[in-house]
C-alpha cells in the first residue's frame, strides 16, 4: 500500500467535519508531513485481517530504519 493511499481518509476533510474531526485531520496532516520530511524509502506495511497491524517505515539520515506502528479494524 502507498503511503498517500493509506493516511488519504484520515488527512482529507469532508464537508461534514465539525471542529473536532478537523483538528484530528490536521493532526494526521502534520504526522503525514514530519514522515516524508524526516524519512526516506516510505512503505507501509499490513499485516493480518480484519484487526490488522500496519507498519509505516523509512529511512532516516543515518540509514536506520525507524517508523510507526498502529492497528486498524476492517470489517
Amino acid at each position: 500500500m502507498e503511503l498517500e493511499q493509506f493516511f488519504e481518509p484520515v488527512v482529507t476533510e469532508q464537508d461534514w467535519f465539525g471542529d473536532e474531526e478537523k483538528e484530528t485531520a490536521a493532526k494526521y496532516r502534520s504526522l503525514l508531513s514530519a514522515l516524508k520530511e524526516n524519512l526516506s524509502d516510505l512503505k507501509v506495511y499490513r499485516v493480518g485481517e480484519i484487526q490488522i497491524d500496519v507498519y509505516v517505515v523509512g529511512k532516516d539520515e543515518a540509514r536506520n530504519i525507524v517508523g510507526i506502528a498502529t492497528q486498524i479494524v476492517e470489517t
